[in-house]
């Protein structure tokens, strides 16, 4: 049995501009499944996509969103509503602002916890059903080791990635 067909022709991978995410989207085209790229930068998505289709032979989908945005699952969803998604790894969320919570806007941190902790667990729910009756299926949502035991001016983002990790 290939990897496809143990868990699916489609995968969506969040954060797979770069990185990690960008590593499980060539591993998983790598063993023949279809990948769809979550992500909120389209011209690195694009070229991302380009070397898996010429790497592997494998289709793509390129979604340019910001997964902050109060729309960014209803968007998924949408954009993906005709196909099987089999893998759903979500691996977006860096924190590029390690200032002092009480120094920004709640805000910043609002937006954090709708990226890390909201966007996954909403994706898990809407596409979890649909791997539970045909039986087979996988999800993959990455913590940090900072969910562990938060640093100085890493509060929020934290404390998301604990729920990460316990969520997953």
């Amino acid at each position: 049995m290939t990897f496809a067909e143990k868990y699916g022709p489609w995968a969506l991978v969040a954060g797979a501009s770069d990185g990690v995410g960008a590593a499980f989207a060539e591993a998983l085209a790598e063993r023949g499944v279809n990948v769809v790229l979550l992500a909120r930068r389209e011209e690195v998505l694009r070229a991302v996509a380009g070397g898996l289709e010429g790497r592997t032979g494998v289709h793509t989908r390129v979604l340019a969103v910001d997964l902050t945005s109060d729309a960014a699952t209803a968007s998924v969803i949408e954009a993906t509503r005709d196909l099987e998604i089999g893998t759903l790894v979500y691996c977006a969320g860096a924190d590029p602002d390690f200032t002092p919570f009480l120094a920004q806007p709640v805000t910043n941190a609002e937006a954090m916890v709708r990226r890390n902790c909201l966007i996954p667990m909403q994706l898990s729910h809407h596409f979890a059903p649909g791997m539970v009756s045909r039986g087979r299926g996988a999800i993959v949502v990455l913590g940090s080791g900072a969910g562990f035991a938060g640093g100085p001016n890493m509060v929020a983002y934290s404390a998301t990635k604990a729920f990460d990790m316990v969520f997953a």
